[in-house]
């Protein structure tokens, strides 16, 4: 879904309607998939496809046409030749100039959002063919690409022409950067006289300048005579408008009886002289503005993100609010010339006042463009007078209104965020719904042709409240659905745009909100789209409001189990009532009845041929990438005896951060004005390409802004000579073919780029940020964001790939595994426990029944792995980190003045002897404790620790607990038997861990650390079961790619607790187990217990299923997980979960 989100992200909005229908052509691959090999048909899927690539390709070719029209109009006017970059001499007045470079800035912003249009549709088309190839083993889409999409997509006429314009611009600027634009009367009668069959001489050109300046009536007429028989209709259209300029209306009565056609010849833009004086007034207001800020340059200001220019594109280049500017008394807007105007149009010239220009704009559209409140209201006085509107019949939001883009003159004032002007135009508006009691009503009359968007689905888009208000007030309708279903209500859910729910849910008196509209791809009402975006405070608008909790979507999931899905557990309460629970429990049982996960079992928010590795590396027809081969492995594994390094080195490149809380873009580029974009290019659709030297992995190609959550898609070198190895960030044009000259480059040597901590220390911090910089002039554009990763092989004799994980997954009852053996300490216990981690605590545990013990696994300063779980040792007195003591400091720290050799370390010690010893032991330990808090010197040293006063108590302690000696790794393996299997966890600090922990953010780095324990593992391993797990996504990593036999699982509590995004929900942690062949994932119950059925979720993706946590010392809640089918528990109360267990095996 990661296109999908970035496909309605990255639209030019205009465009909107005109895309790939991405998410429909997915539908219907799922669909086909659905069914059965044999009756699969493809027909339904290809007609689909096909009316998509046609909609785009007339749309694209529409597109090019209007473009090239004005390209030969302007080639033809101003003598340029837009093909030929070196043709810059140009003899152009100030004027013509500012009208140049104004229609050079329109045809520039045209020509990138067809090129981006064309970019986002060609990556649609090539993903949706790469998955029909790969989940139905065709071979269709370089042909399809080649002959029916690429032909008319890639146009390289269209890339010269940009380039082209651009170079003008900056020609344009570098000739007049000296002076502002001045209107010459003289040069402009001159020069347009000039191009005709009359030539007025300069003398008379003079006489006419003079006479408008000095609004001289009398000699006007007597110079006008002089022309009349010449019949010079684009003279003296121009005449009127240096005479509306300079509001000379004496000779503008002169003049116009003599005018029939108020449109020059060949007018590049198609605009009469409403239009043009509409636009002149808006001109000088924004002008005036500017004057208002000496820092603001005449030309335009690009101030949005770099990176949206593509979907802004210039858009609002002429326009603005007025509402900054009505209470300016400096910037006042002139009307009187427009209306002395237009008070002398004779009937034969009414029909300019509707005329539409090459955008299909009327003089309306312009007025409301650029917040004229005024010039608009005086049009639409004089189109209702003219006949040209009727209020009673005529609505202002229909298609007979829009522009090319779509857009009416009510979306335009909702585009500058005027609410005066759309009150104006609404006031225009007297059609009386009887429904209503007499109120006036906006109708959505029909579905969107052009846009997407309706009026109050653009105001929503926007946020723009006071709008969204207003148009409900005036009666627009507040359930209209576009023709994807989807309502204002779901579009402002989907952007939380919480102010416009807010709006929309109180409604109008005469109409209220349906809360239970449901958009047509998977049936979600609003409050699927917040659960499942983790949107609380909207969720809990939508529940105020009685939105209905209960509903399942098409694929009978329900929002409960999809915001748990994704992590958000915040959300649970206000999404679990009796009636949900009882419906996920109830179709939670496969036991018995396996058709109640029929047609549910494949999730629809998370797609297990889901390619996250193509997301980024997916081919990109015009550049072939090459292709990482190590990449390729990774995505084919599924069994263990993987592939794993030998001899090289592996580099996990990661943009961006890991940690959702910083919220980090990977690439930031810095604002720039408008002159250095377009020589720079940098206001263009940009991509980044990762590239490295001295290592194998190819090119990846990113589009920038970067996609959803690419924080979780790290990019893979592998490299033999590290040392020497180099990092390249190039920035390049997303459309550019030569994208070997790239805009800017970033470079990082990994080798040094990081700071020395140390031998074998690394800090926890792995952010870095490089500056980029631009290719020319070496100036900084912006950074780059990344995290790295180093992972270095690891040898050792022993390590075979002959004994893999199968036996794991040839299981068929669940396992029980002991939680730090016996059970993790607890101060609520009401009798002594045995201590967590000890050799007393795992031989128990498995003498209860548990096939496997979990244990915590840390290392000491000097290198060996122990078993203790808290990452500070309060036994000290003092808050010090596991790594920071050394073995001998750490083992002294538990020393029970016992003998090791008395205390159960003979494995060969019968389970009935090991009970009778046990028993002994806890009557005199717990005797001689009886007054702990009082008397024990303990309890005294460890009181104002970190972890005491925050629990209350220390696992393994004194008086708490039957306390056993602290134990290293090597030990465990010795002492005890070799049936039970270990489940060792690695225990290694993130950085948020160690922030919540007050820890120093510097660690034993963690290569030398997963080596350490991997040598002490495969040295003792014999033939004993072994798992690893962690919490920490790069230890997993590692340990997946130093060794191939012993499986890894991946711990996560489901986004309860953690700030890495790669645990942060059950759906990121399945990808990333998918993508990093781990064995399975280890997930805290809670979410599980709530919704059963995901498990079947997590082993449809082909991994192990596995939970740990309190709720899992509930034997009703273990009961219910068994019966969605868990593979494993990790429990604290072995026995009598493990009873449970075998009555429910029995009984099925």
């Amino acid at each position: 879904m990661k296109f999908g989100k970035n496909l309605i992200k990255n639209q030019v909005l205009e465009f909107s309607s005109k895309y790939i229908n991405y998410k429909g052509l997915k539908k219907e691959i799922t669909n086909i998939c659905s069914k059965s090999i044999d009756s699969r048909d493809f027909t339904s899927f290809f007609l689909v496809l096909d009316d998509n690539i046609k909609l785009v390709e007339t749309f694209f070719n529409q597109k090019k046409n209007q473009i090239v029209h004005r390209i030969g109009l302007i080639v033809k006017k101003y003598h340029l030749n837009l093909l030929n970059e070196n043709n810059k001499s140009l003899n152009l007045r100030s004027d013509e100039k500012e009208d140049l470079l104004i229609l050079l800035l329109s045809l520039r912003s045209d020509l990138q959002k067809i090129l981006w249009y064309a970019e986002m549709n060609k990556k649609g088309f090539s993903k949706i063919l790469k998955k029909v190839d790969k989940k139905f083993d065709m071979s269709i889409k370089s042909s399809y690409m080649e002959s029916k999409i690429l032909a008319f997509l890639e146009d390289t006429t269209i890339i010269e022409l940009l380039q082209n314009v651009n170079n003008y611009l900056s020609y344009l600027n570098n000739a007049n950067s000296s002076k502002e634009f001045k209107r010459d009367i003289m040069d402009s009668i001159i020069d347009i006289s000039s191009n005709s069959s009359f030539v007025i001489s300069p003398v008379l050109a003079t006489e006419i300048q003079t006479s408008i300046y000095q609004n001289n009536a009398d000699n006007f007429q007597i110079l006008i005579d002089k022309l009349r028989s010449k019949s010079l209709s684009n003279i003296l259209i121009n005449l009127i408008q240096q005479c509306l300029v300079a509001k000379s209306l004496s000779c503008i009565k002169v003049v116009f009886p003599y005018l029939d056609v108020l449109i020059e010849d060949e007018e590049i833009n198609d605009r009469n002289l409403i239009h043009k004086h509409v636009i002149d007034i808006g001109r000088c207001k924004i002008n005036a503005l500017k004057r208002t800020d000496k820092n603001t340059s005449l030309l335009p200001y690009i101030d949005q993100p770099i990176y949206l220019a593509p979907t802004t594109t210039n858009l609002y280049i002429y326009t603005g609010n007025s509402n900054s500017c009505d209470s300016d008394p400096i910037i006042i807007e002139e009307t009187e010339s427009l209306e002395f105007l237009l008070s002398q149009f004779r009937p034969i010239h009414y029909k300019y006042l509707s005329g539409q220009d090459i955008y299909q704009r009327l003089p309306l559209h312009y007025a409301v463009q650029y917040g004229l409140l005024k010039t608009t209201q005086l049009i639409l006085d004089y189109m209702v007078k003219w006949g040209q509107l009727d209020p009673k019949t005529d609505n202002l939001n229909n298609s007979k209104w829009k522009d090319s883009e779509g857009y009416t003159p009510l979306h335009w004032a909702i585009l500058i965020r005027n609410i005066e002007i759309l009150k104006t135009l609404q006031t225009m508006n007297q059609k009386i719904d009887p429904l209503c009691h007499g109120k006036k009503i906006i109708y959505e009359e029909e579905t969107e042709s052009n846009n997407t968007y309706s009026a109050l689905a653009l105001a929503v888009k926007l946020d723009y409240d006071e709008i969204v208000y207003q148009l409900l007030e005036s009666g627009m309708d507040i359930n209209h659905q576009n023709k994807e279903g989807e309502s204002p209500l779901h579009i402002a859910t989907r952007l939380n745009n919480i102010a416009s729910v807010k709006i929309l849910l109180n409604g109008t008196k005469n109409q209220k909100q349906n809360t239970e509209l449901r958009e047509n791809l998977y049936g979600w009402t609003s409050l699927f789209i917040a659960a499942a975006e983790g949107f609380i405070e909207i969720l809990q608008l939508l529940v105020s409001a009685n939105a209905k909790i209960n509903d399942v979507d098409f694929s009978g999931w329900t929002a409960l189990e999809h915001a748990v899905f994704r992590g958000h557990m915040n959300c649970v309460n206000l999404l679990l009532t009796p009636d949900v629970q009882k419906f996920v429990q109830k179709h939670a049982l496969i036991h018995g009845n396996p058709d109640n996960m029929k047609n549910v079992h494949k999730f629809t928010i998370y797609d297990k041929n889901d390619e996250s590795q193509d997301e980024i590396k997916e081919d990109n027809s015009s550049i072939p990438l090459p292709e990482n081969d190590f990449a390729i492995k990774v995505a084919s594994i599924k069994s263990f005896d993987h592939d794993y390094l030998k001899d090289e080195l592996m580099i996990v490149v990661t943009l961006g951060s890991t940690d959702i809380k910083k919220k980090l873009n990977p690439v930031e580029i810095n604002e720039i004005s408008f002159i250095e974009a377009s020589i720079s290019q940098l206001d263009t659709p940009l991509s980044l390409i990762v590239k490295a030297k001295n290592a194998d992995g190819g090119s990846t190609v990113i589009d920038l802004p970067t996609h959803y959550r690419i924080e979780t898609e790290p990019i893979i070198f592998i490299t033999t000579n590290y040392e020497k190895m180099e990092l390249f960030f190039d920035i390049v044009p997303t459309y550019s073919k030569n994208r070997d000259v790239p805009i800017g480059r970033a470079v990082a040597v990994l080798s040094t780029i990081k700071k020395n901590l140390g031998k074998a220390k690394e800090s926890l911090n792995g952010e870095l940020k490089i500056p980029i910089l631009e290719v020319n002039t070496l100036s900084v554009i912006g950074t780059i964001n990344f995290e790295f990763r180093v992972i270095t092989p690891f040898k050792h004799p022993n390590m075979t790939t002959e004994n893999n994980s199968t036996y794991w997954k040839s299981l068929i009852k669940t396992r029980v595994i002991g939680h730090r053996g016996l059970g993790e300490n607890r101060a609520s216990k009401k009798s002594l426990q045995l201590g967590e981690n000890t050799l007393q605590s795992f031989i128990s545990a498995a003498n209860l029944g548990a096939s496997y013990v979990e244990f915590d696994v840390q290392l000491t300063k000097d290198y060996i792995p122990i078993i203790y779980h808290d990452f500070l040792v309060s036994e000290t007195g003092i808050d010090i980190p596991v790594h920071n003591l050394t073995l001998q400091q750490f083992l002294a720290l538990s020393d029970t003045k016992q003998s090791k050799s008395s205390t159960f370390l003979d494995k060969s010690i019968s389970p009935l002897s090991s009970k009778l010893k046990f028993e002994s032991v806890k009557r005199s330990k717990s005797q001689y404790f009886s007054n702990f808090k009082d008397q024990n010197e303990l309890y005294e040293r460890i009181k104002y620790t970190r972890d005491f006063k925050i629990k209350g108590y220390k696992g393994n302690a004194r008086g708490q607990s039957i306390q056993g000696p602290f134990m290293t790794l090597e030990e465990a393996f010795k002492e005890i038997p070799t049936n039970v299997g270990f489940n060792i966890e690695c225990k290694y600090p993130m950085l948020h861990e160690a922030e919540n922990e007050e820890m120093d953010n510097i660690a034993i780095e963690l290569n030398k650390w997963v080596d350490t324990v991997l040598k002490i593992v495969y040295d003792h391993k014999k033939d004993r079961d072994i798992i690893f797990s962690s919490f920490h996504p790069e230890v997993c990593l590692l340990l997946s790619y130093k060794q191939p036999s012993i499986p890894i699982m991946f711990l996560t509590d489901a986004n309860i607790s953690t700030r890495d995004i790669r645990s942060a929900s059950l759906q990121e942690a399945i990808r990333f187990a998918t993508r990093w062949n781990l064995l399975g994932i280890v997930c805290k119950s809670d979410p599980l217990v709530l919704c059963p059925r995901l498990i079947r979720v997590i082993k449809d993706s082909g991994l192990v299923c596995v939970t740990y946590g309190s709720g899992n010392n509930v034997p009703e809640n273990v009961k219910l997980q068994i019966q969605a089918g868990l593979d494993a528990v990790i429990v604290d109360s072995v026995l009598e979960i493990r009873k449970g267990l075998t009555i429910e095996n029995n009984d099925l």
